[in-house]
């Protein structure tokens, strides 16, 4: 093998892991929206169980809010897998919103 085939070579070789660099940190972007996402519509669903129990206070709470509140523990935990699975880098929450939506 030559010095100019072993150059050809190594800047193929180069090229191929920009291009996995790059499919990695999409992939990892994409995780990191699901993980905001599910953590979100978790958030929603908690407040909405905690409006009808506080406006059942004084009688049984409806079933309908240990629903909400089960569906909102199991977004919890998909936004936790979600999030480290698609790890964002270090700093404030702005700059990691603005790395998930670029």
């Amino acid at each position: 093998m030559t010095q100019a085939e072993m150059e050809t070579e190594i800047t193929r070789v180069g090229k191929q892991v920009l291009e996995l660099r790059q499919l990695q940190e999409g992939q990892r972007k994409h995780w990191a929206r699901w993980g905001l996402i599910a953590g979100c519509i978790g958030l929603a669903l908690s407040i909405v169980s905690l409006i009808f129990g506080l406006i059942t206070a004084y009688s049984p709470t409806p079933p309908i809010c240990t629903i909400l509140t089960f569906a909102a523990l199991q977004l919890y935990v998909l936004c936790a897998v979600f999030s480290f699975a698609g790890r964002a880098p270090e700093g404030p929450i702005g700059s990691r919103l603005r790395w998930m939506w670029s």
